[in-house]
């Protein structure tokens, strides 16, 4: 199913993540057609990927191998224009196809900005953005929003149980996977039947991340989706990621939290002033 596209330039709420869940829910999971976008290609590897070798994001060259699926994204001479101010400045850089990318920088440089080009919930005034080899304007915003999970920064339940809530991501879901939605996220299945907006910060977050997963997605974008969780739920969330990423998901992850950031991270992009920058995680800072 193809319809036109409708990005929404509304603050991450509930329009965006309405926007989300229905295009999964629509999506009719076409092939990947042929790839038409030039496509920088990542190694194998981990942790240094971006923080040795790419110190520049927007310069750097790039490394060769031949797996399409080694890249996820890649951006070519993107720029973002808000209120006058160029929020993305000619960026070009690519993020690799596997672990936990995370995007750090001081409030109001457009990190969520960024994060929501990657499924068409906002698209650059100038530039290409690319996922898996093809350019997004070129594929169904509800598939890609299948493919490409987004759970925001404030958690958004719906009315009714967390079965409900799980459910309306995918309707034909049995109960059997929704409990293993849940207990992607560690949480009991039990909870199902439970009412969702009784659930506490914590556990309301990770529902919010579990409703996603149900529509098995490749990739999850993260907006600062432990920002209002206390010490242990935050922990709790970052040990279900770094399972998720075991378990083949990639994860782009916006936070301002630095010491997050040097948690999680197997690679980390700073965006300050418009510009990208590869670092290695000590070198993270406000």
């Amino acid at each position: 199913m193809n319809c036109p596209l409708m990005p929404v330039r509304s603050p991450a709420g509930d329009s965006a993540e309405i926007a989300c869940i229905m295009g999964a829910v629509m999506s009719n999971r076409p092939t990947l057609p042929a790839s038409t976008c030039h496509l920088p290609k990542a190694p194998s590897g981990s942790r240094e990927m971006l923080g040795q070798g790419m110190c520049d994001a927007n310069s750097a060259k790039r490394p060769s191998v031949s797996d399409q699926r080694a890249v996820a994204f890649e951006l070519e001479q993107v720029t973002v224009v808000r209120a006058g101010r160029r929020v993305l400045d000619e960026v070009t850089a690519w993020i690799p196809g596997a672990g936990i990318t995370v995007v750090s920088g001081p409030s109001g440089a457009g990190k969520t900005t960024l994060l929501r080009l990657f499924n068409r919930l906002e698209v650059p005034d100038e530039g290409t953005v690319c996922y898996r080899g093809q350019p997004l304007d070129e594929l169904d915003p509800l598939e890609l929003r299948r493919r490409v999970g987004m759970v925001f920064q404030r958690p958004t339940p719906f009315p009714g149980t967390v079965a409900d809530n799980l459910a309306v991501a995918r309707p034909q879901a049995g109960a059997g996977e929704l409990s293993t939605a849940l207990e992607r996220v560690a949480l009991d299945p039990d909870l199902l039947g439970q009412e969702a907006r009784t659930l506490s910060g914590g556990e309301l977050q990770r529902m919010c991340l579990a409703r996603t997963l149900v529509t098995r997605p490749e990739t999850l974008l993260l907006d600062e989706p432990t920002s209002a969780l206390d010490a242990r739920a935050k922990q709790v969330f970052e040990a279900t990621a770094r399972r998720l990423t075991a378990q083949g998901i990639t994860i782009i992850w916006v936070t301002h939290d630095y010491a997050q950031a040097r948690r999680v991270a197997d690679r980390i992009y700073q965006l300050r002033d418009g510009h990208l920058t590869g670092i290695p995680a000590e070198e993270v800072s406000p």
